[in-house]
């Protein structure tokens, strides 16, 4: 532990230096600019989501006439594992939004594709619009497309090519690209629904994530049982529960733990690194005592993130403790219904502690993995395994749980396999983007709620790879 502790703070140290390096080498940046008479505001492209958590603090920092925006590609290559937007890159573009928007910046999509320095996989005009799509489905308020027009490199210089063509929308000889359609048919569509730029994307749940889990996400203390590692624990939030939810009609979206930013009116779903800082802890136990509901996977932590013992979440639920048991694949009983793919080997009890009720269990090997549990003046789920989002009887077991946990729900589609994301205009109308990402055509029946309750529904056909959007009035009848 003790020489994990010192790579840990080596890693966080190293972090904590470029960062502060990156702010003084920006904010130099801007001087100059200052100084030769350039008043405009200043903008930045962050390379790759994982780079993000290295721009905490910097609005503070830059002030208000910086922007930070960020980058993201579906394929670029036969090295890249999509040749077309997925449902899976749709999750990752509202990892993108998401995380922008708790630094503080509007979300804006600096870099998005216009075309691909690689022939292979093409670029194809329906798949480049359904992807500009899915960006103002997740709740993008702007996207810069790149590249727009080729051109030639000087030659000799060329990395990738002498003809830097790109396969853009405008080709290097000035003729149009068939992928020119998909740009003209997008600017049209923004620029008759400006109204979204107003609009906010409805989450019912939120998702709660802390930024130094991300910087030092590979690391998870030995013995710890249970313990995840920080990058393992988003690794459960982005592939286990946001698709999860995206078959339910409890939409989420990813929420910073500091105390402020949790909303008690809306559940929590925690995937809880073994690493915590006592802040982060202490904000989850102020929003169970304001009334929330948490959903916790699959362990309360037991360390901060200097490796330092803190159990301030831990004791505050008073949990019990807990055994290893080594069992093969075990499907886990949860009201009574047999849940498969939910990892093993599972962590387990003999039995639930005082006043818990509802417990889960192992199916095969026995003990409670699982249960229900006052928290303050709020109530707690939980969940001692995680998941990989594979089959809808995960998505219905998390609908059951986050109904007793009094989400709200937003909408429904009842294609598991179709996206919804629902935005709500200041009026109170709502737009909702239905998305088939996916090879062949699809259908299903949206189901616009209010309230709690269906409001409205609409049965919809969709081609491949389309996004389409559903406006409803701000009182929508049957």
């Amino acid at each position: 532990m003790e020489g994990g502790g010192r790579q840990l703070r080596r890693h966080r140290d190293f972090f904590r230096c470029y960062r502060e390096q990156l702010l003084d080498y920006l904010s130099t940046l801007q001087s100059w600019l200052r100084e030769d008479g350039v008043p405009t505001p200043t903008c930045h492209n962050c390379g790759s989501r994982d780079l993000l958590p290295l721009f905490e603090g910097a609005r503070d920092a830059l002030g208000p006439d910086f922007l930070l925006g960020y980058d993201q590609y579906y394929s670029l290559g036969p090295a890249w594992p999509a040749e077309n937007p997925t449902a899976a890159v749709a999750n990752q573009t509202r990892c993108n939004v998401d995380w922008v928007r708790a630094l503080g910046w509007p979300a804006v999509g600096m870099e998005i594709p216009g075309g691909s320095p690689s022939d292979v996989p093409p670029i194809l005009r329906e798949d480049l619009l359904a992807y500009y799509m899915t960006h103002l489905a997740a709740g993008a308020k702007g996207i810069n497309v790149y590249v727009f027009t080729g051109g030639p490199n000087f030659e000799g210089t060329g990395q990738s090519s002498d003809l830097y063509d790109y396969n853009a929308p405008v080709r290097a000889d000035g003729s149009l690209n068939e992928t020119y359609g998909a740009v003209a048919d997008f600017g049209r569509f923004v620029a008759e629904r400006r109204d979204l730029l107003e609009a906010e994307r409805v989450a019912s749940v939120q998702v709660g994530f802390e930024w130094d889990a991300l910087r030092l996400g590979g690391w998870a203390p030995p013995g710890d049982e249970g313990g995840l590692s920080g990058a393992r624990a988003m690794e459960f939030a982005r592939k286990g529960l946001f698709p999860a939810l995206a078959a339910t009609p409890y939409l989420g979206a990813w929420t910073e733990l500091r105390e402020g930013a949790l909303d008690p009116r809306r559940p929590l779903l925690l995937p809880a690194p073994a690493t915590m800082s006592e802040a982060a802890q202490r904000a989850v136990v102020a929003f169970l005592e304001a009334g929330g509901r948490l959903f916790l996977a699959p362990w309360a932590p037991s360390l901060d993130q200097d490796l330092r013992p803190c159990t301030v979440l831990r004791d505050f639920l008073r949990l019990p403790e807990r055994r290893r048991i080594e069992t093969p694949p075990s499907p886990i009983v949860v009201d009574g219904v047999r849940v498969f793919g939910c990892g093993t080997p599972h962590l387990v009890v003999d039995a639930p502690p005082p006043g818990a009720d509802s417990p889960m269990t192992n199916a095969r090997a026995g003990g409670v993995c699982g249960w229900w549990q006052k928290g303050g003046t709020g109530e707690v789920c939980v969940f001692g395994a995680e998941f990989t989002y594979s089959l809808f009887q995960q998505a219905d077991m998390l609908e059951r749980i986050l109904a007793r946990l009094g989400a709200e729900p937003v909408a429904r589609s009842s294609n598991r396999n179709v996206l919804v994301e629902t935005h709500r205009h200041p009026d109170g109308r709502s737009t909702v983007f239905v998305s088939n990402l996916h090879a062949s055509p699809q259908k299903t029946r949206l189901t616009l709620f209010r309230d709690g309750a269906p409001a409205c529904e609409r049965n919809l056909s969709l081609a491949a790879m389309q996004v389409a959007v559903v406006d409803f009035p701000s009182n929508p009848s049957p």
